[in-house]
């Protein structure tokens, strides 16, 4: 009894849970790149390109520092009781 226990967890287990694993990433693989899908995958990817081009372009140039002001603008804040 305890050499089939055995040979369930350390052959049968692995071998149906990567078969699982195949089976379901398959699964999501042929819905990820479906045709109603594939516009939208092209969009978000053009969309992230923009995106790492703006923040290459932020970073290459120079940062102007901000000039500094005359008075130094206070702000009271009133707690109320209740």
């Amino acid at each position: 009894m305890n050499a089939i226990l055995t040979f369930v967890l350390s052959v049968v287990l692995p071998w149906l849970l990567r078969r699982s694993a195949e089976t379901v990433l398959d699964k999501l693989l042929d819905e990820l790149f479906s045709e109603e899908n594939l516009s939208g995958l092209t969009q978000f990817l053009k969309l992230q390109l923009l995106v790492l081009y703006l923040d290459w372009l932020l970073q290459k140039s120079p940062v102007k520092k901000l000039p500094e002001q005359r008075k130094s603008h206070k702000v009271l804040v009133k707690l109320s009781r209740s």
